[in-house]
């Protein structure tokens, strides 16, 4: 800022904004498309294909926006994801049980 001048509405707003801690955005009612990659950083996955599993498998919808073929996730459907496992991963816990694993030939799964 000048020496003289007065601060200008973005400058004060900033200021301000600085000043108090911002809020966890609510992921349902804003909502924004990810890549398969940065859902897998989200996730805790090391790389995207877990993610690319999870939408074969139909427990993640994927979508293809306009004059692209790469897929893109919405943020909410991850935070549905992420809540639905930590509701399963509760109630094993609660009734002491161990969720039930299918046996399966080959290698397992890192998910």
């Amino acid at each position: 800022m000048l020496p003289g001048r007065s601060p200008t509405f973005q400058q004060t707003k900033l200021k301000q904004n600085l000043s108090e801690p911002t809020p966890l955005p609510d992921f349902y009612t804003i909502d924004r498309f990810v890549s398969v990659s940065e859902a897998a950083r989200i996730l805790g996955f090391s790389n995207y294909q877990s993610v690319n599993h999870l939408v074969d498998r139909g427990q993640l919808q994927a979508h293809t926006l306009p004059h692209t073929s790469r897929r893109r996730i919405l943020l909410s459907d991850i935070s549905r994801l992420i809540e639905k496992q930590k509701m399963e991963q509760e109630r094993f816990e609660k009734f002491g049980m161990s969720p039930v694993e299918k046996a399966s030939r080959g290698r397992p799964r890192k998910y």
